[in-house]
């Protein structure tokens, strides 16, 4: 499955790179700040659901490589956006789109710190703002070669009334979160965060590549919502696996700050569970690291002992695997081919890796 992975990456990687959208975009470091995440790399698992549902109905997965592409522009705009929103340094080991920009005002313009870091958010918001339009470009270019003016309006119309409310919902309820007392958020609530800030686009991704694959604009068919219910919960489980990674991983491989949502006091299922198991001592331990920027790295590493011992860990790694469970099952309403083998190993890949 990886090998194939790598082979999705590649042609990804490949497409985006000679798509001429970002050439009409001024000044110059605008340009390359929204070409900056995308080249970045990484494993390309949105495009890799698309493409692979659509061969699982066709046995022709290319043709979604354009809107699997959109798909991972959408997806990468939402990082831009995220990290401004989460003030977070670094994305996958180098610095977030608004700290770069940031740089580049101290650089050209020998702005203070204030006037800096507000241009950084600034023109990192409009860079997240012209990966939207980006995305809308890939999957308007797909109109006429490899999808049907019919296929293309749908999965737009999907995407603007289907997708984006879910989705900036779920990202609205998890700033919420930040300013509502912990004993007052439901697991849930953190439950249907997930599902629509992070299982939705995957969810999109299944159902695009299952319509491309019937050719087909019938959202409505059983098949449809099966690829859709399966992504849903993969990445559920995708979610509850980067919460641990959050607290877990090694920095080098992981590329951002690890112990990050226990300093800024992220609202996770893995801290909302250790809170509820945890008692005396270790329970006043974790509440004083929430939160806490200064906290230190012994006291993180009690953290992780205490989010361990109290049972916390292993109860949200059960959870995952329930959730594959459940993606599983509606990938067995499915034909059965090389391409539901992939999206099923997949599953198991998404709670199993390491960063």
């Amino acid at each position: 499955m990886l090998d194939e992975l790598k082979i999705i990456a590649s042609e990804v990687d490949k497409t985006l790179r000679e798509d001429e959208f970002p050439e009409n975009i001024l000044p110059n470091y605008l340009k390359e700040a929204v070409i900056d995440y995308p080249t970045r790399g990484g494993k390309r698992l949105r495009p890799a659901v698309a493409m692979w549902t659509c061969g699982l109905f066709s046995q022709k997965p290319e043709t979604a490589l354009l809107p699997a592409c959109a798909i991972e522009i959408f997806h990468t705009w939402t990082l831009v956006h995220d990290d401004i929103i989460d003030d977070d340094p670094t994305r996958r080991g180098k610095p977030s789109s608004h700290e770069s920009l940031k740089t580049t005002s101290k650089e050209l313009f020998k702005a203070e710190e204030k006037d800096a870091d507000q241009f950084g958010k600034s023109f990192a918001i409009l860079t997240g703002d012209l990966q939207q339009a980006w995305a809308m470009s890939l999957l308007m270019k797909a109109s006429g070669k490899t999808l049907t003016s019919e296929l293309t309006l749908c999965i737009m119309d999907r995407m603007i009334n289907h997708l984006y409310p879910r989705l900036l919902s779920g990202e609205a309820i998890d700033v919420e979160f930040e300013h509502r007392p912990l004993d007052d958020i439901s697991e849930e609530e953190i439950l249907t965060m997930l599902r629509w800030k992070t299982g939705v686009l995957l969810q999109f991704a299944a159902e695009t590549g299952a319509i491309i694959g019937l050719n087909t604009p019938n959202y409505r068919l059983d098949s449809v919502k099966s690829a859709g219910e399966f992504a849903l919960e993969a990445g559920l489980a995708f979610q509850l696996q980067d919460d641990i990674l959050g607290v877990y991983a090694q920095e080098e491989e992981w590329g951002k700050p690890v112990g990050n949502d226990i300093r800024t006091r992220k609202v996770t299922l893995l801290i909302k569970k250790a809170l509820e198991l945890s008692t005396g001592e270790e329970r006043i331990h974790l509440t004083n690291c929430l939160g806490n920027a200064d906290m230190t790295e012994s006291d993180l590493e009690r953290a992780r002992d205490i989010i361990r011992e109290c049972g916390a860990l292993s109860a949200i790694e059960e959870m995952a695997k329930e959730c594959i469970e459940k993606a599983k099952e509606s990938l067995l309403q499915l034909q059965d081919n090389k391409y539901r083998q992939l999206l099923d190993e997949l599953a198991d890949f998404l709670i199993q890796r390491k960063f």
